[in-house]
């Protein structure tokens, strides 16, 4: 069966670019938070209320995160789903899928791979992208939380 790709990697390291210049299919997973100015409901996200967040059948869910005050989830049909090559995933959802791949619940092989930027590339990209200077804020603080201690298979370095 084809390995699904965890993609794990800081705010702004390049995540997007690697499926764009790869021609991957993603995982299109939900979030509660709200659109940027350049995204399309269903092609980076499934963009829906907390309400549906609240009132979703938990036991459906792969992984799920809590990030800069918005859920982020993926469902296990779309991780079991072998049309997906890829889920972008943070360190916390990379715990889930491994848990629910030992308890059986994931039928497919996994790859992991952190993609590693520095703080000015990974900046400069935000603000390309159209984040805001609290939101970039935000992202780094939040992300230096989440990542201080993070072991993968393959870690690419991807800096200007």
């Amino acid at each position: 069966m084809k390995k699904l790709i965890l993609l794990v990697g800081r705010s702004g390291s390049g995540k997007n670019y690697i499926i764009d210049a790869f021609d991957l299919k993603p995982i299109i997973s939900y979030t509660t938070r709200s659109k940027r100015i350049n995204e399309t409901n269903g092609i980076e996200h499934w963009f829906v209320s907390l309400k549906d967040w609240e009132e979703l059948d938990k036991s459906k869910i792969a992984a799920w995160t809590y990030f800069n005050n918005n859920f982020y989830w993926t469902l296990y049909d779309d991780i079991n789903d072998i049309k997906n090559e890829v889920y972008i995933v943070d360190p916390k959802g990379v715990e889930d899928v491994l848990n629910a791949k030992i308890q059986g619940k994931i039928t497919r092989d996994l790859k992991i791979i952190y993609l590693n930027a520095n703080e000015k590339t990974r900046i400069k990209r935000m603000k390309k992208r159209k984040d805001n200077k609290q939101q970039i804020k935000e992202r780094i603080k939040n992300d230096n939380k989440i990542f201080k201690v993070v072991k993968f298979d393959i870690m690419i370095n991807v800096n200007d």
